[in-house]
């Protein structure tokens, strides 16, 4: 009957669709089960495939892609870069990768497959706290707060003189600065500050005030106004020099009954007699630099300075009591002369003088660093005429020279050493060579006439006249 058969193929396709959604349901069951405990189809975890991977491969997958760890402080303008040894840190994404598989069930499988499933799953970090407090105590912004002296103290130096020594700056808070840093470290942060919050100011007790006061005192005194004027030169007091001035008790200032420093006055003389010294040249070998370059040592002569060592020395003593001398204005002083040079300085001959070379048998004139004239002379015979530094000390004209053997007329006389002088020769025809060995002077230089009248005319009494003898003639 048509009936009964279309009932019956109703039937049958009704068992077939149940057949399949059941073997349909089964799979589904089957392939959830098969995944249980492993990442579904389509999932990636930081960039890394993971689809069917268990939690431990995936954690293992997960550490071939971790760079060394890295931890910086920065500390003012440095800043310094731990280093981490193998086994002295760890990752661990166990954890995190299971709290994520239980969120992701696998009964979603299907939906796993479409959309893709792409997370982030950050490690638990974990650090070697012994090796990060290890690394902190060798940082040398550490080890200099560790090292640092924290008083505030006078310091004297016998070559700089008296400085104060502050150690009151602030200090690190080591114990919350280290405590802060592991902390930041352990959580896998890469850079941590130690900035100003980290350093407490240090307290100044009286006594640091009372020192500081003192301090100030002694730079005061510490800044001479006095300054020598030597001529060519300036000199004056180093704040080590007047340290060095100040009677000490053990490194400390002693204090006069009025409260001024008291003073080591023999220290005081020592070093004025040491700064003055060289300008006394009087009397002295000189190293002079010839006309033809080379240098001589010229011995003594009557020519040069004389500072008077005692009277200065008096005056520096006075000057270190007077407190018009420590009020920020220069004190100019020129000292007291015995003798003094032609021009002032340590080389008081200066750029105007009479150079008598009496080995060549040649004679220059210089006038303000200018060779004014050159000139061949005839000195004493056999070499008597002396060298040294000697000056004119007198000038005189149409004199009669008179000795033992001889009574010599010349139109111009200029008196050196003694009775040994330059002055024209106008019996001489020639100048020069060896005519001083066998037919020379009584001592004196004698010149042509016309240098003679020049010399005569253009230099003053005082003005240096240095003669003298080389080994060999150039």
């Amino acid at each position: 009957m048509p009936g009964e058969a279309t009932h019956r193929q109703f039937h049958t396709g009704r068992w077939i669709l149940l057949v399949f959604f059941g073997i349909f349901v089964l799979l589904y069951f089957l392939i959830a089960f098969s995944l249980r405990g492993t990442f579904l189809p389509g999932t990636w975890i930081n960039e890394i495939y993971c689809t069917g991977l268990t939690v431990e491969e995936a954690n293992e997958l997960l550490h071939v892609n971790i760079l060394k760890p890295s931890v910086s402080i920065t500390c003012g303008e440095e800043e310094y870069t731990f280093q981490f040894p193998e086994g002295s840190y760890s990752y661990d994404y166990t954890g995190n990768l299971k709290a994520y598989m239980k969120v992701a069930n696998s009964l979603h499988w299907p939906m796993a497959i479409v959309r893709q499933e792409v997370v982030s799953v950050a490690p638990v970090f974990t650090l070697d706290r012994d090796n990060l407090i290890r690394q902190w105590e060798e940082l040398k912004f550490v080890r200099d707060d560790r090292a640092m002296d924290r008083s505030l103290h006078l310091v004297y130096d016998p070559k700089e003189g008296f400085s104060l020594y502050n150690g009151l700056i602030p200090r690190l808070k080591e114990e919350e600065a280290l405590s802060d840093f592991l902390e930041a470290a352990s959580s896998g942060s890469v850079h941590f500050q130690v900035d100003d919050s980290y350093y407490e100011e240090m307290r100044v007790t009286p006594a640091d005030m009372e020192t500081m006061a003192l301090f100030d005192r002694i730079q005061a005194f510490q800044t001479f106004d006095l300054v020598y004027d030597m001529g060519a030169e300036k000199l004056t007091f180093s704040p080590a020099d007047m340290a060095g001035f100040l009677k000490l008790d053990r490194g400390m200032p002693v204090m006069e009954e009025d409260g001024s420093f008291a003073l080591n006055e023999d220290l005081v003389s020592e070093r004025v007699e040491e700064m003055l010294n060289p300008y006394n040249t009087y009397g002295r070998d000189r190293k002079f630099r010839t006309t033809k370059g080379d240098t001589v040592v010229v011995r003594g002569g009557t020519y040069g300075t004389t500072v008077d060592i005692a009277a200065e020395q008096a005056y520096v003593i006075e000057a270190l009591k007077d407190p018009s001398f420590f009020d920020g204005e220069e004190d100019t002083h020129i000292p007291k002369y015995k003798r003094e040079g032609y021009v002032r300085g340590l080389d008081d001959i200066g750029d105007t003088y009479i150079e008598v070379d009496l080995t060549s048998q040649k004679a220059y004139a210089y006038k303000d660093g200018e060779l004014l004239l050159e000139t061949d002379i005839v000195s004493g015979n056999r070499g008597i005429t002396p060298e040294g530094t000697d000056y004119i000390y007198f000038k005189q004209r149409n004199r009669t020279l008179i000795g033992p053997d001889y009574r010599t007329f010349v139109n111009y006389w200029m008196a050196v050493i003694d009775h040994i002088g330059l002055h024209d020769a106008t019996w001489r025809k020639s100048f020069g060579g060896d005519i001083y060995m066998g037919n020379g002077s009584h001592g004196c230089v004698n010149l042509p006439k016309s240098v003679a009248s020049t010399l005569y005319d253009t230099y003053e009494v005082g003005t240096p006249v240095i003669m003298y003898k080389r080994k060999s003639a150039k």
